[in-house]
């Protein structure tokens, strides 16, 4: 389908840098699949804005409305993140007759009216797309120039004592968590699906997850905490990183905070053994892993190969050719 970009920019008051992240963006499942590459649709991305359009708004909340119980904040993010709001800015913002791309024999009219429709699904993978492309600051900028400040910015009260500080942080923190996850899995598997993206997400906010986080926690993390012995105090520290780093530098605060909690909390090698293992049951075969989900050419297949059965063993190719070679002697 030809299309103009510029136009779309326009009417998003936006410039791309990746032309061709916003057409994902635009690319509906169904329309994907009429023109037979079921692969290039905008779910992926849809996913991950998701997270980043809850986080945008507890982010503005966090900052603008102190004075707000959580509770209240929750609710008003349930509200701005709700189908029909979303909906609506789709269409004002004048892309719903032409956007997104969708199969031929599919009703606009029509689809408007249905619950979870392309439309906010749409909206959010925008939201995703802007978020890979220009930055999670940009992201939350457009949010809220064209979402949560038409709705929220008239009642702004001049109270900047904060109501329930401990909460209020770990609150913030329980919405930048999921969106530091999807943030690094849609990186560090651009390929795979969001079933698994989701499943491994699940996965690493497990109750004993979370507890193996709260062990790593020194001295000097918890001298960081407003409450040292409070409920989930990874999730309080992550927002008080995301925090401090945003006073130093905003546009770089998200992918610190992101690359801080990677760094000290997760294991990239155990996230891709899991990763590695779901698809095997699926019966994705031995090749499209070592292209697909560890990057290696069809000319390094054999050094794919390996570092896949590393990966699975948790032992080096030598070790392993050494094991199998006692085993058949």
């Amino acid at each position: 389908m030809e299309w103009n970009p510029t136009d779309v920019e326009d009417k998003l008051h936006l410039q791309f840098k990746s032309e061709e992240m916003l057409r994902l963006a635009l690319t509906d499942l169904s329309y994907a699949e009429q023109a037979n590459e079921p692969e290039t649709n905008n779910i992926r991305l849809e996913y991950l804005g998701r997270s980043v359009l809850e986080l945008a708004i507890a982010d503005y909340l966090y900052r603008f409305c102190p004075y707000l119980e959580t509770g209240k904040c929750a609710r008003l993010v349930e509200k701005l993140a709700g189908s029909d709001r979303l909906t609506s800015l789709w269409f004002h913002l004048d892309l719903g007759n032409t956007y997104p791309f969708l199969a031929a024999s599919e009703s606009r009219p029509l689809l408007r009216k249905q619950a979870q429709n392309p439309f906010e699904k749409t909206l959010r993978a925008v939201v995703g797309a802007i978020h890979r492309d220009r930055g999670y600051v940009q992201a939350r900028n457009w949010l809220q120039k064209h979402l949560i400040a038409p709705l929220l910015e008239k009642h702004l009260k001049k109270i900047t004592e904060r109501k329930e500080p401990e909460k209020q942080l770990r609150w913030l923190g329980d919405l930048l968590l999921p969106a530091i996850l999807d943030d690094h899995l849609f990186e560090m598997l651009p390929e795979v699906d969001v079933d698994l993206l989701c499943a491994l997400r699940r996965a690493l906010t497990t109750n004993a997850f979370q507890t193996t986080w709260a062990q790593h926690l020194t001295d000097a993390d918890r001298e960081r905490l407003l409450n040292p012995r409070g409920t989930k105090p990874v999730q309080m520290l992550l927002a008080q990183a995301f925090l401090d780093y945003s006073s130093e530098n905003e546009k770089l605060a998200f992918r610190q905070a992101r690359d801080w909690f990677v760094e000290r909390f997760l294991d990239k090698e155990a996230i891709l053994r899991e990763a590695i293992v779901r698809l095997q049951a699926r019966g994705v075969p031995q090749k499209w892993l070592v292209h697909n989900v560890l990057g290696y050419s069809s000319k390094d297949y054999h050094d794919g190969r390996d570092r896949l059965q590393e990966i699975l063993t948790g032992k080096s190719a030598k070790q392993n050719a050494e094991e199998k070679q006692g085993e058949e002697e």
